[in-house]
């Protein structure tokens, strides 16, 4: 077998093999969304997590202007809102 022959093999076979993932990654049901992430860019640091039962919330934490801004979707207006925020100076105050 020449190597052209073997590389369109080898493609050949991790097509099906990745398409074959896809299929089932796809036909489950019932599966659950994980939210829980953290990305960092810059002076910022967002992480999303559990707000309550039912919600989600993006925790943003500026580094430049040491806070913390809280945003939860608002399902009635679909708008993401400010929940709450807090200086981060305040919070971690060396006693």
């Amino acid at each position: 077998m020449d190597s052209k022959n073997m590389t369109i093999a080898v493609l050949s076979v991790t097509a099906v093999a990745l398409f074959c993932t896809l299929v089932l990654m796809y036909s489950s049901t019932g599966s659950v969304a994980w939210a829980d992430t953290v990305d960092r860019g810059g002076d910022y640091v967002l992480a999303t997590g559990a707000f309550s039962d039912t919600n989600e919330a993006l925790y943003a934490i500026d580094g430049l202007n040491d806070r913390l801004n809280v945003y939860q979707y608002d399902q009635n207006r679909e708008r993401i809102l400010l929940f709450d925020q807090k200086d981060l100076q305040d919070a971690f105050v060396a006693r």
